[in-house]
């Protein structure tokens, strides 16, 4: 007796199986790529007279500061099971950032209004 958790397996192990030395490497080939769904195809990398400078740029004059902002957006969109938890993560990352701004317009106003305090 076949569970119905167990019949999806079987029958896609059955299918591979089912055309197993039927079609050389070639064949093969072009029949996988006429069964696989159309989409977007990844981005090819970009090429190194452009990722030179634009690493310099962000790591040495920005203090790599964009890529931990994408690390940060990464990690709050993360989706762990629950719409709650990537709610939670977004109002604390966004917390920070607004903390960090503050932070940031404070000494800001600090060294304009009040230079003798350098």
């Amino acid at each position: 007796m076949l569970t119905p958790a167990l019949t999806p397996c079987l029958l896609g192990s059955f299918r591979d199986a089912e055309d197993y030395g039927r079609y050389t490497r070639r064949d093969s080939a072009t029949i996988r790529a006429n069964r696989t769904p159309p989409g977007p195809r990844p981005a090819p990398p970009a090429p190194s007279y452009i990722t030179i400078p634009v690493n310099f740029i962000i790591n040495f004059l920005f203090f790599a500061i964009p890529r931990t902002y994408i690390a940060h957006v990464q990690h709050a969109s993360e989706y762990q099971g629950r719409l709650a938890n990537i709610q939670t993560k977004w109002e604390n990352y966004i917390g920070r950032l607004v903390q960090e701004y503050q932070d940031f317009m404070l000494i800001v106003s600090e060294n304009a209004f009040w230079p003798e305090l350098r």
